[in-house]
Protein backbone atom coordinates (compact mmCIF):
# COMPACT_ATOMS: atom_id res chain seq x y z
CA UNK A 1 0.00 0.00 0.00
CA UNK A 2 1.20 3.49 -0.75
CA UNK A 3 -0.22 6.80 0.36
CA UNK A 4 0.84 10.34 -0.28
CA UNK A 5 0.08 13.42 1.75
CA UNK A 6 1.30 16.93 2.39
CA UNK A 7 1.41 18.75 5.72
CA UNK A 8 2.53 22.13 7.02
CA UNK A 9 4.67 21.65 10.12
CA UNK A 10 6.25 24.32 12.30
CA UNK A 11 9.89 25.25 11.69
CA UNK A 12 12.12 26.34 14.53
CA UNK A 13 14.65 28.66 12.85
CA UNK A 14 15.76 30.10 9.51
CA UNK A 15 19.30 28.71 8.93
CA UNK A 16 20.19 26.50 5.95
CA UNK A 17 19.46 23.33 7.94
CA UNK A 18 16.65 23.57 10.46
CA UNK A 19 15.00 21.29 13.02
CA UNK A 20 11.28 20.71 12.51
CA UNK A 21 8.72 20.36 15.26
CA UNK A 22 4.97 20.17 15.69
CA UNK A 23 3.23 22.89 17.65
CA UNK A 24 1.80 21.12 20.70
CA UNK A 25 -0.26 23.86 22.30
CA UNK A 26 -3.88 22.73 22.81
CA UNK A 27 -6.07 23.96 19.99
CA UNK A 28 -3.33 23.87 17.31
CA UNK A 29 -4.96 22.48 14.16
CA UNK A 30 -3.43 21.03 11.00
CA UNK A 31 -5.34 20.22 7.81
CA UNK A 32 -3.95 17.82 5.23
CA UNK A 33 -4.95 15.41 2.46
CA UNK A 34 -4.41 11.66 2.19
CA UNK A 35 -4.42 9.53 -0.96
CA UNK A 36 -4.50 5.77 -0.47
CA UNK A 37 -3.43 3.47 -3.34
CA UNK A 38 -3.52 -0.16 -2.23
CA UNK A 39 -2.98 -3.40 -4.09
CA UNK A 40 -4.33 -6.32 -2.09
CA UNK A 41 -3.55 -9.94 -2.88
CA UNK A 42 -5.80 -12.63 -1.43
CA UNK A 43 -5.21 -16.37 -1.40
CA UNK A 44 -8.31 -18.52 -0.94
CA UNK A 45 -7.88 -22.29 -1.20
CA UNK A 46 -4.57 -21.73 -3.04
CA UNK A 47 -6.25 -19.47 -5.61
CA UNK A 48 -4.63 -15.96 -5.69
CA UNK A 49 -6.60 -12.82 -6.58
CA UNK A 50 -5.57 -9.15 -6.67
CA UNK A 51 -7.62 -6.04 -6.01
CA UNK A 52 -6.70 -2.34 -6.31
CA UNK A 53 -8.24 0.23 -3.96
CA UNK A 54 -7.77 3.98 -4.47
CA UNK A 55 -9.22 6.41 -1.91
CA UNK A 56 -8.82 10.07 -0.98
CA UNK A 57 -9.53 11.77 2.35
CA UNK A 58 -9.45 15.16 4.03
CA UNK A 59 -7.98 15.01 7.51
CA UNK A 60 -7.83 17.47 10.40
CA UNK A 61 -5.67 17.07 13.50
CA UNK A 62 -6.30 19.14 16.62
CA UNK A 63 -4.01 18.99 19.65
CA UNK A 64 -6.10 18.49 22.79
CA UNK A 65 -3.38 18.00 25.44
CA UNK A 66 0.36 18.54 25.76
CA UNK A 67 1.72 15.41 27.51
CA UNK A 68 5.26 16.75 27.94
CA UNK A 69 8.51 15.50 26.45
CA UNK A 70 7.34 16.34 22.92
CA UNK A 71 4.33 14.04 23.27
CA UNK A 72 0.69 15.03 22.84
CA UNK A 73 -2.87 13.80 22.69
CA UNK A 74 -4.79 14.76 19.55
CA UNK A 75 -8.15 14.38 17.88
CA UNK A 76 -8.02 13.35 14.22
CA UNK A 77 -11.05 13.60 11.95
CA UNK A 78 -11.04 11.80 8.62
CA UNK A 79 -13.51 12.74 5.91
CA UNK A 80 -13.68 10.34 2.93
CA UNK A 81 -13.85 12.04 -0.45
CA UNK A 82 -13.74 9.21 -2.99
CA UNK A 83 -13.12 5.47 -3.30
CA UNK A 84 -12.70 3.18 -6.27
CA UNK A 85 -12.25 -0.58 -6.45
CA UNK A 86 -10.51 -1.89 -9.57
CA UNK A 87 -11.40 1.39 -11.29
CA UNK A 88 -15.09 1.30 -10.33
CA UNK A 89 -16.56 3.92 -7.94
CA UNK A 90 -17.60 2.64 -4.51
CA UNK A 91 -19.21 4.15 -1.41
CA UNK A 92 -16.36 5.91 0.43
CA UNK A 93 -17.85 5.45 3.91
CA UNK A 94 -18.75 7.94 6.63
CA UNK A 95 -16.50 10.42 8.48
CA UNK A 96 -14.43 9.02 11.35
CA UNK A 97 -12.89 10.53 14.46
CA UNK A 98 -9.94 9.18 16.46
CA UNK A 99 -8.29 10.17 19.72
CA UNK A 100 -4.58 9.32 19.49
CA UNK A 101 -1.32 9.74 21.39
CA UNK A 102 1.58 11.21 19.41
CA UNK A 103 5.30 10.74 19.97
CA UNK A 104 7.83 13.55 19.70
CA UNK A 105 8.39 12.86 15.98
CA UNK A 106 4.66 13.03 15.26
CA UNK A 107 4.01 9.30 14.82
CA UNK A 108 0.83 7.79 16.27
CA UNK A 109 1.85 5.44 19.09
CA UNK A 110 -1.67 4.60 20.28
CA UNK A 111 -5.24 4.95 19.04
CA UNK A 112 -7.18 5.51 22.25
CA UNK A 113 -10.68 5.67 20.77
CA UNK A 114 -12.42 5.66 17.42
CA UNK A 115 -15.89 6.54 16.19
CA UNK A 116 -17.61 6.52 12.82
CA UNK A 117 -17.48 3.82 10.18
CA UNK A 118 -14.94 3.27 7.38
CA UNK A 119 -16.02 1.90 4.03
CA UNK A 120 -16.93 -1.78 4.19
CA UNK A 121 -14.44 -2.31 1.36
CA UNK A 122 -11.47 -1.33 3.55
CA UNK A 123 -12.26 -3.37 6.67
CA UNK A 124 -11.82 -6.96 5.35
CA UNK A 125 -8.24 -6.24 4.25
CA UNK A 126 -7.26 -4.31 7.37
CA UNK A 127 -6.72 -0.91 5.71
CA UNK A 128 -9.05 0.73 8.23
CA UNK A 129 -6.31 0.15 10.85
CA UNK A 130 -3.83 2.22 8.85
CA UNK A 131 -5.90 5.34 8.29
CA UNK A 132 -5.39 7.15 11.62
CA UNK A 133 -1.64 6.46 11.40
CA UNK A 134 -1.09 8.04 7.98
CA UNK A 135 0.60 11.33 8.95
CA UNK A 136 4.07 12.82 8.45
CA UNK A 137 6.84 11.74 10.84
CA UNK A 138 9.46 14.41 11.46
CA UNK A 139 13.20 13.86 10.83
CA UNK A 140 15.54 13.04 13.73
CA UNK A 141 17.75 16.09 13.07
CA UNK A 142 17.98 19.37 11.13
CA UNK A 143 17.13 19.25 7.41
CA UNK A 144 17.11 21.57 4.41
CA UNK A 145 14.78 21.60 1.36
CA UNK A 146 15.25 18.48 -0.73
CA UNK A 147 16.46 16.32 2.18
CA UNK A 148 14.78 12.95 2.69
CA UNK A 149 14.45 10.59 5.67
CA UNK A 150 12.85 7.25 6.49
CA UNK A 151 11.09 5.68 9.48
CA UNK A 152 9.09 2.56 10.24
CA UNK A 153 6.39 1.32 12.61
CA UNK A 154 5.54 -2.27 13.55
CA UNK A 155 2.62 -3.47 15.65
CA UNK A 156 0.45 -6.54 16.13
CA UNK A 157 -3.08 -7.00 17.39
CA UNK A 158 -5.88 -9.55 17.20
CA UNK A 159 -6.42 -8.66 13.53
CA UNK A 160 -2.85 -9.47 12.49
CA UNK A 161 0.50 -7.77 11.94
CA UNK A 162 0.78 -4.23 10.63
CA UNK A 163 3.89 -2.33 9.59
CA UNK A 164 4.50 1.02 7.94
CA UNK A 165 7.63 1.97 5.98
CA UNK A 166 7.65 5.74 5.58
CA UNK A 167 9.69 7.91 3.20
CA UNK A 168 9.50 11.69 3.63
CA UNK A 169 11.02 14.73 1.92
CA UNK A 170 11.17 18.40 2.90
CA UNK A 171 9.68 20.02 -0.21
CA UNK A 172 9.89 23.70 0.74
CA UNK A 173 9.96 26.30 3.50
CA UNK A 174 7.65 29.29 3.70
CA UNK A 175 4.87 30.99 5.66
CA UNK A 176 1.42 29.66 6.55
CA UNK A 177 -1.05 32.02 8.24
CA UNK A 178 1.87 34.19 9.28
CA UNK A 179 3.87 31.32 10.84
CA UNK A 180 7.17 29.84 9.60
CA UNK A 181 6.24 26.49 8.08
CA UNK A 182 7.58 23.52 6.14
CA UNK A 183 5.88 21.50 3.42
CA UNK A 184 6.57 17.77 3.89
CA UNK A 185 5.63 15.14 1.34
CA UNK A 186 5.42 11.57 2.59
CA UNK A 187 4.75 8.16 1.05
CA UNK A 188 3.98 4.92 2.86
CA UNK A 189 4.37 1.27 2.02
CA UNK A 190 2.63 -1.27 4.22
CA UNK A 191 2.46 -5.04 3.80
CA UNK A 192 -0.80 -6.34 5.28
CA UNK A 193 -1.05 -9.87 6.65
CA UNK A 194 -4.17 -11.36 8.19
CA UNK A 195 -6.06 -14.66 8.25
CA UNK A 196 -9.84 -14.90 8.05
CA UNK A 197 -11.83 -18.02 8.89
CA UNK A 198 -15.05 -18.69 7.01
CA UNK A 199 -17.52 -21.54 7.41
CA UNK A 200 -15.87 -23.70 4.77
CA UNK A 201 -12.46 -22.11 4.23
CA UNK A 202 -9.54 -20.17 5.67
CA UNK A 203 -8.31 -17.13 3.73
CA UNK A 204 -4.77 -15.75 4.00
CA UNK A 205 -4.78 -12.07 2.98
CA UNK A 206 -1.56 -10.35 1.98
CA UNK A 207 -1.26 -6.92 0.44
CA UNK A 208 1.14 -4.10 -0.22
Amino acid sequence: MAASLALLAAAACTSDRIPLRYGLEPGRTLDYSVRLDARVRRTLQDAPTEQRLVASFRSRQTITEDLGGGRARARITLEPISLSVDGRPAAPGRPQEFVVRLSSDGSVVEVESASGAPSEVLVPVGLDRLLPRLRPVLPPGPVSPGDAWASDLDLSDASGRLSLDLSSRLAQLGLASGHRAALIRSSYTSPVERRETFENAIADIRGR
